[in-house]
């Protein structure tokens, strides 16, 4: 049996100032959360009951529909990072699957438990290879060894999911997961992911993210819309993200450009542009 925890709390500060408006979590891929997503993938591998740690906008959060599953939310008066891991009451003989809720991907969640059991081992990590300069994995074979924040040591990176058995979850004692991993000298193995992975991490990588996101389903290139959207006849809106409750005029024109939730918009031309209720920024794409 195996239980889910969504990490959710972080501020998101990179991804100002979208994240004024939502948390990283609640931003929409192709006019849907990403918390969504990743629920429906939760349910599609039949996992029901999981916590989510909030933070940064909360409420939005704990009060966002998830039909289908029982979740403890633990909302953090101080983020702890990966330390909250080591906090919850679980049944030692079940296992954790950890989600980072900022990026997307596939999760391979049957791949991640069959490794673990297959090797005896306290948990796997997911990792890929390596985009963009994050930080490095280094392994020994497909066992974990340590992370070095030095892109440039090793070409993997980890890719935001992790399966570990409860019984271990204590030793996640640190803020950083890594740390933790590095000190427990337990048996944590890798897998290798090649699949679609979506950082949600700054504006640009949000919209890079979500335009690849379109592709990937098919759709080509074209407007992104969540739920109650309304764009007048006349406008002119090209290959962006507009959030939900939004009113575009008919004397508007809009192209690359994110458009934040709950406004109107009745005229003006913006490109490459983050439009929210507290000003435009640029969108350095």
């Amino acid at each position: 049996m195996t239980d889910f925890f969504i990490l959710a709390g972080g501020f998101g500060k990179r991804a100002e100032p979208l994240t004024n408006s939502l948390p990283k979590p609640l931003f929409p891929l192709d006019g849907i959360p990403l918390l969504s997503i990743i629920a429906q993938q939760l349910t599609g591998f039949g996992l029901e009951h999981g916590f989510i740690n909030v933070h940064h906008l909360a409420p939005l959060i704990t009060n966002f529909p998830l039909p289908g599953l029982d979740i403890t939310y633990l909302e953090e008066k101080e983020l702890s990072g990966n330390r909250i891991l080591s906090t919850i009451t679980i049944n030692k003989d079940k296992y954790m699957l950890v989600i980072n809720g900022d990026t997307f991907l596939d999760i391979p969640y049957y791949k991640l438990f069959r490794e673990m059991e297959k090797n005896n081992s306290d948990g796997v990590i997911l990792v890929r290879k390596k985009d963009g300069p994050y930080s490095s994995i280094i392994t020994r074979g497909n066992n974990f060894l340590r992370r070095d924040k030095n892109p440039k040591v090793t070409d993997l990176m980890y890719a935001g999911i992790s399966i570990f058995r409860n019984s271990f979850l204590k030793e996640l004692s640190r803020e950083n997961l890594f740390d933790s991993l590095e000190a427990s000298g337990k048996s944590i193995r890798i897998l290798d992911y090649s699949g679609l992975w979506l950082d949600l991490g700054s504006p640009e990588n949000y919209f890079q993210s979500e335009r690849a996101f379109v592709k990937n389903s098919g759709k080509g290139k074209k407007n992104s819309l969540s739920e109650n959207v309304i764009i007048e006849d006349g406008a002119k809106v090209k290959n962006s993200i507009i959030w939900g409750n939004t009113k575009i005029g008919g004397d508007t024109v809009i192209k690359d450009s994110i458009v934040t939730g709950d406004m109107n918009i009745m005229s003006g031309t913006v490109i490459k542009k983050i439009i929210t209720k507290d000003g435009i920024f640029d969108l350095k794409i």
